[in-house]
């Protein structure tokens, strides 16, 4: 599974980066980069709408869940998703404008807080790649509080303060 997650991570951001897509990784791809536990589950990035339509494009036949605007079926996302599959991994692309996340503490819909313009660099696997910034990735992950989420916060916390 390791050697899949890898190379469907290298497939996709050599994809994105070959059309010149803005981009950046975030979830627990992102949380990896900072020095969280890696769990090899899917793949979460954040793209522009206009760089959505065209990867649905480029990318038909990895298509699992066509590009459509709603919510998500565990009803955590609210706007614009595109799921890919590479090697029997899942890439679970959002909208990074408009896209809302459910907050279990408050049980409201919420700006996702992304910063696609201002992404931090970390190198993954060999390749340096756009990830969420640290602040929005812990904010993110503070509002869906799934037990991973609870996992990487204890520790991006811990880098949050360093």
């Amino acid at each position: 599974m390791k050697e899949d997650y890898e190379k469907t991570f290298k497939w996709i951001t050599k994809l994105l980066n070959k059309h010149k897509f803005r981009f950046h990784f975030h979830g627990g791809l992102a949380a990896y980069a900072y020095g969280s536990k890696l769990r090899h589950n899917d793949i979460d990035l954040d793209m522009n709408f206009d760089d959505m339509q065209k990867l649905s494009s480029i990318a038909k036949q990895y298509i699992v869940e066509e590009l459509q605007s709603g919510t998500s079926p565990n009803k955590i996302w609210k706007g614009c998703l595109l799921v890919l599959k590479f090697r029997g991994i899942k890439i679970d692309i959002t909208e990074a404008r408009d896209t809302k996340i459910f907050n279990k503490i408050t049980n409201e819909y919420e700006s996702f807080p992304t910063d696609i313009e201002n992404p931090t660099f970390k190198e993954i696997f060999g390749l340096s790649v756009p990830i969420m910034p640290l602040k929005n990735l812990i904010d993110y992950k503070s509002k869906l509080r799934f037990p991973n989420d609870l996992i990487d916060l204890k520790y991006l916390n811990e880098q949050n303060t360093n």
